[in-house]
Order: C-alpha cells, then structure tokens, then sequence
C-alpha cells in the first residue's frame, strides 16, 4: 500500500507499506517514498530482495519495523528503525505510533510471530495482521481483511469494533 500525507513540515511524503512476495510487481514500479514501514517478517509482508532493490532505487527512504525483522535487516545491512508498542516518532514531518506486540493467532499450537502496527498521523491505522485495539478512534483503517490464517467474521468483527 502506498500512502501519500502532507507532513507537518507542509511537504508530500509517501510512504510504502509491507513490501512482501504478493506484491513484488507493484512494489518494483515504486519509484519513490519517504518511509517504508514493515509489521513483521512474513514474506507476505516482508521480501528482503525487493527491500534492497527499491533502496537502491530510492536511498534516502527510512525504514521503520519490529524487532524481529530489525535483526534481519541488520544482517544485511540495511539502516533502519526498530519500534515497539507504545514507541512515537515525528520523521520527515510525518508523525508514526507503534500500536500492538502480535501476530494474530495462527493455530493455537503456533508461537505469535512479532506485528507492531503503525498508526499515521493520528487518522491511519494500519495493524498488519493483527486485529490490536488501537483503544482511541480511527478515522482510515487498513485492514487485514483476507489470510489463510482468519475467519471473514473476524476481520468484520474488528471493523464494527
């Protein structure tokens, strides 16, 4: 997902969301944004090759993730930020929240995978797939609404929510 905000410094910046394996193609033709923010390390979300591509395409890009995907990308040595619940950060005039610790349960036999959600500008909530209570009012939510680990009624339960 692209998203373009007006920062507070009143300059256009765009940010990417969770360049992952679905969505290479699209992701590929980007061809600038400010920010990348990545919720977890599910390939789905996360593909490490086409994060290296886009930043040599576009280097000034900060990224902004988990713990868990932080340490893979310090091992490839790719500069980036590390945010938890609860973290807030003004960056090139955009203000991010890190909302929620979790994956959404796979199977119960499973260990939750690391998910921080961000939250934009105080109006954009995007939880990657986690269904976190942002406990405040969300005017655009970007919502997981399909994977092979949830239920239809789940992701329509958390937006009446």
């Amino acid at each position: 997902m692209l998203i373009d905000v007006k920062g507070a410094d009143g300059k256009a910046r765009r940010i990417m969301t969770d360049p992952g394996s679905y969505s290479i193609e699209q992701h590929d033709r980007v061809a600038h944004a400010d920010i990348v923010l990545i919720t977890h390390e599910h390939g789905d979300h996360f593909h490490i090759e086409s994060l290296k591509a886009f930043l040599k395409r576009c280097p000034t890009a900060s990224v902004f993730s988990n713990d868990t995907v932080g340490e893979m990308l310090a091992k490839e040595g790719i500069e980036h930020h590390i945010m938890k619940h609860g973290d807030a950060i003004d960056h090139k005039g955009v203000h991010i929240e890190a909302v929620g610790e979790k994956h959404a349960l796979l199977h119960r036999s499973i260990p939750q995978s690391s998910n921080v959600g961000f939250f934009l500008e105080g109006k954009l909530f995007f939880p990657g797939d986690a269904f976190t209570d942002p406990k405040r009012s969300v005017d655009v939510l970007a919502l997981p609404a399909t994977g092979p680990w949830m239920k239809i009624s789940e992701p329509i339960d958390y937006a009446l929510h």
